[in-house]
């Protein structure tokens, strides 16, 4: 919540929300589907996900974000079944 007046309010929203921008316009966003892997698994993926396209993309680590999207195994289907 801003204190101050409510164009200096909407200034530093404007700046701020510009930052996230530019920010959000080099953070590359690496999305793994699945299931059964463990938080440690998850962990490891992620490190070693990351290593790999920051080396090949040139990109700081700190950068990339790593978002995991556990299925429900009755949820996949194979070959249409």
């Amino acid at each position: 919540m801003c204190l101050s007046t409510k164009k200096a309010c909407n200034t530093r929203f404007i700046k701020n929300k510009q930052a996230i921008q530019r920010l959000v316009k080099f953070m590359p966003l690496i999305e793994i589907s699945g299931y059964g892997f463990s938080a440690e698994q998850k962990r490891n993926i992620s490190r070693e996900v990351v290593d790999v396209i920051s080396k090949i993309s040139g990109k700081d680590k700190k950068l990339f974000v790593v978002v995991f999207r556990d299925i429900k195994s009755e949820d996949w289907a194979m070959a249409g079944e």
